[in-house]
């Protein structure tokens, strides 16, 4: 008996008119309808229950289960920050009350100050908005919200930074298999790589121990997604890893070592296809392969990534950092993405 016929049997055992028994009625064609559909469902959620359950095939909300497990909740977005220079008045007040803007994002200030006799002030502000997008170029921010007593100008002469997008799928994925494949216990150092990975915006931690940093000394050195390390993010790994450390240990927080990996390649391309869609191809490529690199950006492996950009028809010659080598790297060493020059041959 099929699935569908055994739960039309189980619908037909609680009916108790006869009439509505009869093969060919109505009432059996609705319900071999909804026995049909419901049969579909259940097939579906049997066949994909696997694939659910398991990091490497898990997705969404699944992988957050599947995550949550183990103790590690995917990592939500976090608000970038910028510092703002605004001019006015000789002891006006800059509050939290003060807000600026650039196109549609809204910057509220974060601290209480008075402008001095100098007519300016500098004050940390954050993106009312979560994720990259509050990361606005230097010198865009020139807008207050509305006008405010004794404040005249305002500007941001540095970036604004540390502005992070909700972990994906791929990076959550790789912080759990990368967890799983330590043993992480007892305060070691694939705990405290865990540690420093839980905050939002570490891509990837190197831990040193006391041999290198120092008797009591435990050195965590840091990558950030996408971005350079700033003194908040590190900042913020320390306080996170020395709540939370059951031993007294002095945790040192600096940043790897970013490595330019520059790519110069002459391509023969397939028709319809220009050099800039292979470098915006590659570019992808590259943000997944080069965080998993340990010790060795392999001249081969960047071969395989060229091949595999859908413009490319064979690849002429290319050169990795300026030689046909891979670039061997210190294991406080992070490669990101440099200058990438593609051309047609």
């Amino acid at each position: 008996m099929g699935k569908q016929e055994e739960i039309q049997e189980r619908i037909n055992s609680r009916l108790t008119m006869d009439a509505n028994l009869l093969e060919g009625g109505f009432s059996q064609q609705i319900i071999g309808s909804v026995a049909y559909e419901f049969a579909n469902v259940e097939e579906t959620e049997l066949n994909t229950i696997a694939d659910r359950s398991f990091v490497t095939t898990a997705q969404g909300d699944d992988l957050d289960r599947v995550g949550s497990d183990y103790g590690l909740p995917r990592r939500e977005s976090d608000n970038a920050i910028v510092y703002l220079e605004i001019t006015g008045e000789q002891y006006a007040v800059i509050n939290q009350n003060v807000k600026a803007i650039y196109n549609n994002l809204v910057f509220t200030v974060q601290e209480y100050k008075k402008i001095n006799s100098s007519g300016v002030a500098l004050v940390k502000a954050k993106c009312e908005t979560t994720g990259t997008i509050g990361n606005v170029p230097a010198n865009t921010i020139k807008q207050f919200l509305t006008d405010y007593v004794g404040l005249k100008t305002v500007n941001n002469p540095e970036p604004a930074y540390d502005g992070f997008d909700k972990e994906d799928d791929e990076i959550y994925r790789q912080r759990i298999l990368d967890y799983l494949k330590e043993d992480a216990t007892n305060a070691n150092a694939a705990q405290y790589e865990k540690w420093a990975r839980e905050v939002v915006g570490v891509q990837k931690a190197v831990i040193k121990s006391a041999e290198t940093m120092g008797a009591g000394n435990v050195g965590v050195f840091i990558s950030a997604i996408d971005t350079e390390v700033s003194e908040d993010l590190k900042n913020a790994v320390y306080e996170h890893i020395d709540s939370v450390q059951p031993i007294n240990a002095t945790v040192i927080v600096n940043a790897l070592n970013y490595v330019d990996i520059n790519i110069n390649a002459t391509l023969v391309l397939k028709d319809g296809f220009v050099p800039t869609d292979i470098k915006d191809e590659l570019t992808v490529a590259l943000k997944k392969y080069l965080p998993t690199v340990d010790n060795t950006v392999s001249y081969f492996k960047i071969s395989e990534l060229l091949f595999d950009c859908s413009g490319v028809e064979d690849v002429v010659e290319y050169t990795l950092n300026g030689s046909a080598e891979s670039v061997n790297l210190l294991d406080t060493d992070y490669p990101v993405i440099g200058e990438v020059t593609i051309v047609a041959g």
